[in-house]
């Protein structure tokens, strides 16, 4: 359970030899390849390569809706022979010509889209119009003028009309048709009185229409587009036909998209190597354990010199993680924050009971628990899914274990439902106490659990600095930052909630161990300054971290208030199913409404909030105290896949 130790290897081989090293290299997937040298003479073959790679996922995409396979719940990818990959590769030709000819149909068809579009946008325009009994194209003649177009619906064009005729007599108006938002008409009128007229009209808010192209009746232009709409969707039919015919073709082009990814690979990793006329040389990391197996099975196999020596002292390596089940359930967590440097420890395993059971206690209804447990459990038993969604799901079930040990201690089944449901006969009592009944005593626990969480975190701490062989630093950092914490928690115990009993004796040895801690962090923490004075200050003004200590410990006190949260929530949602009485149908049917809406929202906020919550006390309080991190993934030239999953070839 740490950083996977790792080494530098150097490959000198053939240039010859190139692709097909690359290509083993790509199927062992443990060495990672980091010399930037800039190869310019695949530029072209790559962006061939990501040309088709483009086109093929367009491809696929666009035959998605038309995909009728069968797909579990959660999919996975189907396994590949890597010697049947290989013969693809050969003969992969007709996929490309498949994927070509998608794609052009699928160019139709959005150009037909895109006509279709259009002529409707015509048609409603035409619409309003298809009553006029002139052509949308009547112009103006040598004395008359016509203007079409609309007003808006709060002006009347009945008093359009009459202030017309009353100061044009040759002039008329035709109302053409209306709807909520305006008025559409023409106006014919006499040359003369076009300033006039046209004055009346912006009065009334006139629009002049647009029929740009168009010639004769409103009607039948509208009906012609109508039969060319007909027309173009007929066509569309007839292309998405020919589309899914090219559905049964979906699992080659996805073999197709695999192999363009990891053809790919090879080509932007073969930018990195170091060539001259007749060699190449490749540098980069593999971990340790298997360096000279990797060397063996390359020397084996084609004539190269292969180098693995340790990294300098300090010299920082690829992060890369090797944890049990529990510990890698975290791992996701960890990475959200930042990978670990390589010279500290992994603090997944320290981190992981942690973060679980501040999980569980948030949580803590152990009815929440157990749906989360079964589903999790039943999810990994049954499908096939990818490692990083099986870290998760494995993260959520045993995330459920605890939220059941949690639940039980405190009597939560789905709130107090036993209860409700027998009328108050029966009920599941807790193992240790309902925090409902007694919040001061989970108050008191969560900070103990606090405190708890933060010690560890400087003992890692610790750790660290033996790793790093500072043993000194040990006694000054950690030792000494425990006396001066512990003697602060000895003097406060009286004021904690729930804490009894004589504590005068803490309270009079945390008062010398906080006062024996303050000196020896002072004389200690200014240790890096040079001048005397600056020691002294530092270490004065380090003292002021005892705020931060009691404002971390503080901090988790949110384990109170979202375990109550989940609690009273529960509570009052079987309170309120219960509220048309459980001793009859209707009732009863009442309760099994309201129980599931308002658990399942009880459930989703309060584990999204119990997830989101214990990362930050991993974030904050306990990282905070140890945690570098920094560190850079561990990256190997492997075979990523999307849709296939590439197995070795069975001899």
């Amino acid at each position: 359970m740490a950083i996977v130790e790792m080494d530098k290897i150097t490959l000198i081989a053939l240039k010859q030899d190139r692709d097909l090293i690359l290509h083993e290299l790509q199927k062992l997937g443990v060495v990672e390849i980091n010399e930037e040298v800039e190869e310019t003479s695949n530029k072209e073959n790559l962006s061939d390569i990501e040309n088709v790679l483009e086109k093929t996922g367009n491809a696929l995409s666009y035959l998605s809706k038309y995909d009728r396979r069968k797909k579990p719940l959660f999919s996975a990818r189907r396994e590949f022979l890597n010697r049947d990959l290989e013969k693809y590769a050969n003969g992969r030709e007709s996929t490309e010509e498949a994927v070509e000819i998608i794609l052009s149909l699928e160019d139709r068809i959005t150009s037909i889209k895109s006509r279709k579009n259009s002529l409707l946008n015509t048609i409603d325009t035409l619409n309003p119009w298809e009553s006029m009994d002139l052509p949308v194209d009547a112009g103006s003649t040598r004395y008359i003028s016509i203007l079409k177009g609309v007003i808006p619906a709060i002006s009347d064009p009945e008093e359009l009309k009459r202030q017309l005729y009353a100061s044009n007599e040759e002039s008329y108006i035709k109302i053409v048709s209306q709807d909520r938002d305006q008025h559409y008409l023409y106006a014919v009128f006499h040359k003369n009185d076009t300033n006039n007229v046209t004055a009346l009209l912006k009065r009334f808010g006139f629009t002049s229409a647009s029929f740009k192209g168009m010639t004769g009746q409103a009607r039948k232009i509208s009906s012609e587009l109508k039969n060319e709409v007909l027309k173009l969707e007929d066509e569309l039919d007839k292309l998405s036909d020919k589309l899914a015919v090219f559905a049964g073709k979906i699992d080659d082009i996805e073999v197709l998209y695999d192999y363009l990814i990891m053809r790919k690979e090879r080509l932007e990793a073969s930018k990195n190597l170091i060539l001259t006329s007749s060699t190449f040389m490749l540098r980069g990391w593999v971990p340790r354990e298997i360096g000279s197996n990797v060397a063996k099975a390359l020397s084996s196999s084609w004539d190269c010199y292969t180098e693995i020596i340790r990294p300098d002292d300090g010299e920082d390596f690829p992060v890369l993680l090797r944890n049990n089940a529990f510990t890698e359930s975290v791992e996701t967590i960890t990475e959200m924050y930042s990978l670990p440097s390589p010279k500290e420890v992994d603090p997944n395993a320290v981190m992981a009971p942690f973060f679980i059971l501040f999980f569980g206690l948030m949580l803590s209804d152990a009815g929440y628990g157990l749906i989360m447990a079964l589903g999790a459990g039943l999810i990994l038993w049954k499908f096939n899914i990818n490692k990083g969604t099986a870290k998760f799901i494995r993260l959520m079930f045993f995330c459920g274990l605890a939220t059941i040990f949690w639940g039980a201690l405190f009597g939560g089944w789905f709130g107090d439902v036993v209860k409700v449901l027998s009328n108050g006969k029966f009920s599941l009592e807790p193992f240790w106490f309902n925090p409902i009944n007694y919040p001061e005593r989970l108050l008191m626990w969560s900070l103990a659990f606090g405190v708890f969480h933060i010690y560890v975190g400087i003992s890692v701490k610790a750790f660290n600095l033996v790793k790093k062989k500072k043993y000194l630093d040990v006694l000054f950092d950690s030792v000494f930052w425990y006396i001066f914490f512990t003697g602060a928690v000895f003097i406060v115990l009286p004021f904690v909630p729930n804490v009894s009993g004589n504590l005068d004796s803490f309270v009079e040895a945390g008062k010398y161990m906080l006062l024996a801690g303050g000196v020896l962090l002072i004389l200690s923490q200014g240790r890096a300054q040079k001048n005397i004075i600056m020691k002294i200050l530092s270490g004065i003004t380090s003292l002021y971290d005892l705020v931060g200590f009691m404002s971390d410990v503080l901090s988790y006190s949110r384990l109170l208030a979202l375990g109550l949260a989940t609690s009273v929530i529960a509570t009052i949602v079987n309170q309120m199913g219960a509220l048309a009485g459980t001793d009859n149908i209707f009732g009863l049917v009442v309760f099994a409404v309201v129980f599931l809406a308002g658990h399942t929202f009880n459930f989703l906020i309060n584990a999204l909030g119990a997830y989101v919550h214990s990362s930050r006390l991993q974030y904050i309080e306990f990282f905070g105290k140890f945690y570098q991190g920094g560190g850079k993934p561990f990256n190997p030239l492997k075979i990523n896949t999307k849709y296939i999953n590439l197995i070795q070839s069975e001899e």
